[in-house]
């Protein structure tokens, strides 16, 4: 009980003071108290998680970095994003979404000091800050301890998700003197981490507000990208190594602005999946490549087929299958010309519905190639689960044979391997003879690479010019 004491001395109407009586009032002001602490917790806590809030965090880390510059300490700060949050709320609703950011929290709060401020900044983004320099910071491996604990698959609600973040780190007083321009900072680092594809951490650095505004710009012109004709489709060959002819090609896509030539999709990707423009952007990707199939049809070839890369992103998109089975629908091409490529690494994102997706895919009658494998954590369970086709073996072990003995070892392995499961290999990335000569007397089905052809024109496919 919370009470409120009230003393009161009576003296008599004269010049003697002696104090006659006292009266003493005591009033239980519990209520009022209680009222208090909830105004206080709803003005500075954040009701989701039990965190402090954007404000509190504002005032408490203001203090902080006044009794940093009095002793001459260091303070940095930790912005922490959490990566596709958009998709959970938009997949599982927003209970599970208001679950899994208290969840997160609390895991956040667990994984560093206990002398850290811990707050939730709004949306899915947390601040942390830290009585450490950034060199204290790299050292006591704090924001490897945030990804690692983000990256055990939370339970909430009967379903399990796999979650990672981006995380920036700033710290006074190098970065800024500052709330404002450390939080700016962190951010800053933040969206880089975020564009070398999450599950990251970028310490700040002087030049990357220059980067950043290169990265806006970008994702300004990629926007009008696709009305102003900027974006094109080359096919590469995939060569079957026994008669080393091609009737299959790779479908890649290419971007032309004149303030970013030559800029690879590597570098572009990972920025429209998290801006939302994967969808617009694959869904003329499938669009263009069936017209051309479909013009290649008319002349009276049907011979040909397509491989087309899938982004992490569409792999969880609902409107994906549909789009793409009225697209083979439109323009009259079987399913089994068409062989969808997905990276191991986006099958391990959200097994369950990755699960989903494919077997819708496999319904409309599309093939599956694991693209880039070597690279990722697929096991042997993975390509039986989702009942893989093609494997397409990684580049990088490509360029070392045979003269590196264990990539040699490896691709012979994979090759065995999928023999017996049934499922066909191709090799990217060929460029010598004797990487060719090795894949031939290896039982390779399949490759491509410079080797046999650089990427080529539609029309150059049309007239047949192709020589290998």
């Amino acid at each position: 009980m919370d009470v409120l004491i009230n003393t009161i001395s009576l003296r008599p109407d004269s010049d003697d003071e002696t104090v006659v009586t006292s009266l003493c009032v005591m009033t239980d002001i519990s209520k009022q108290v209680h009222a208090q602490d909830i105004v206080f917790r709803q003005a500075h806590y954040d009701i989701v998680t039990d965190l402090p809030n954007r404000f509190f965090f504002s005032t408490r880390f203001r203090s902080l970095l006044d009794t940093a510059l009095r002793v001459e300490s260091s303070v940095s700060v930790i912005f922490i994003d959490l990566d596709r949050f958009k998709w959970v709320n938009d997949t599982f609703g927003h209970s599970v979404g208001d679950a899994l950011l208290a969840e997160a929290g609390t895991r956040i709060k667990d994984a560093v000091d206990m002398k850290s401020l811990v707050c939730r900044f709004g949306g899915d983004e947390f601040i942390v800050a830290v009585h450490k320099s950034r060199e204290e910071v790299l050292k006591s491996k704090v924001a490897e301890n945030i990804l690692r604990t983000l990256a055990d698959p939370f339970r909430i609600l009967q379903h399990e998700i796999h979650l990672s973040a981006s995380i920036g780190i700033a710290s006074f007083p190098s970065d800024g003197e500052t709330p404002d321009e450390l939080i700016g900072a962190a951010d800053t680092a933040m969206y880089h981490a975020k564009d070398r594809g999450g599950d990251a951490c970028e310490y700040y650095e002087g030049d990357m507000h220059e980067r950043m505004e290169k990265q806006l710009h970008l994702d300004s012109v990629l926007r009008t990208g696709i009305q102003e004709e900027r974006f094109s489709l080359v096919f590469q060959p995939i060569v079957d190594l026994n008669n080393k002819s091609s009737e299959l090609f790779e479908v890649l896509l290419r971007f032309e602005h004149p303030d970013f030539p030559n800029i690879s999709p590597t570098e572009f990707i990972p920025l429209v999946e998290t801006t939302g423009l994967i969808r617009s952007i694959g869904q003329f990707v499938i669009r263009n490549a069936l017209l051309h199939l479909h013009a290649l049809d008319n002349q009276g070839d049907k011979r040909y087929s397509l491989t087309i890369n899938l982004s992490p992103r569409q792999l969880q998109d609902d409107t994906f299958v549909p789009f793409l089975k009225n697209q083979l629908q439109y323009f009259k091409i079987s399913p089994k010309r068409i062989i969808l490529e997905i990276t191991e690494n986006s099958l391990m994102e959200n097994n369950v519905r990755s699960e989903k997706i494919l077997e819708q895919i496999r319904v409309v009658g599309c093939q599956i190639a694991i693209d880039d494998f070597g690279t990722g954590f697929s096991s042997l369970s993975y390509l039986r689960r989702f009942a893989v086709d093609i494997l397409k073996i990684d580049q990088a072990f490509i360029q070392r044979v045979p003269a590196d003995e264990a990539d040699s070892n490896l691709i012979r392995g994979i090759i065995n391997m999928s023999r017996e499961l049934g499922i066909a290999v191709i090799a990217e990335g060929v460029e010598k003879k004797t990487q060719y000569d090795f894949l031939l007397e290896s039982g390779c089905d399949m490759a491509q690479g410079f080797y046999f052809s650089r990427p080529v024109k539609p029309e150059d496919i049309y007239n047949n010019i192709i020589n290998f």
